[in-house]
């Protein structure tokens, strides 16, 4: 179908059902000999040409991650999550490759309650003091910009490197319901 799609798109409405089915059997991309570059812009094709069908998606997706395309396999994931943001199998790999793109010493600093109350009680201080605009160097899962809006910072611009840090901050600041504007995250070389 890939290969008639790319040659002929047109064929693409005739044979939707078809694709559609053979998609959600994932032994099909399976049982291919293609390897993962060779099926890239076949499948960024069907992307193109089925925009709001899930199948599509989560198929490059997968392909994504066996080529180690991680980044782009949790964007695609994402885009999936737009269309279809009940889909479990999309919520699963996107969670999933996010937590294995975090290095596993932030989850003894955030477990840290000693550190994680010493940093409050300075960050509270110096917002106290007037120093109302903060910057997060090295943000990570922004857990220190979260307190410094929380005590009471105008402005906190995280910033880090690690792309999938970035995302997961952004989102530990929608869920911890931060007033809207006061946290900013940036994915830059600090």
């Amino acid at each position: 179908y890939l290969f008639a799609f790319k040659v002929q798109p047109s064929l693409a409405p005739h044979f939707h059902e078809e694709f559609m089915t053979l998609l959600r059997d994932s032994s099909s991309l399976e049982s291919t000999s293609l390897p993962p570059r060779d099926l890239l812009p076949l499948l960024t094709l069907a992307v193109s040409l089925f925009p709001d069908e899930p199948e599509p998606l989560a198929a490059l997706a997968t392909v994504q991650y066996k080529s180690g395309a991680l980044r782009s396999s949790i964007s695609t994931w994402e885009k999936l999550l737009k269309i279809s943001p009940l889909s479990l199998l999309a919520l699963e790999s996107r969670d999933n490759l996010c937590s294995s793109m975090v290095d596993r010493w932030h989850f003894r600093m955030l477990n840290d309650e000693q550190r994680n109350r010493g940093f409050q009680e300075a960050i509270g201080r110096a917002v106290a003091e007037g120093r109302k605009t903060v910057l997060d160097v090295g943000c990570g899962t922004g857990f220190l910009s979260i307190l410094a809006a929380r005590e009471g910072a105008v402005r906190v611009v995280g910033c880090d490197l690690n792309e999938a840090m970035c995302e997961m901050a952004r989102e530990a600041v929608n869920v911890n319901r931060v007033r809207e504007g006061v946290v900013e995250v940036l994915n830059v070389n600090s």
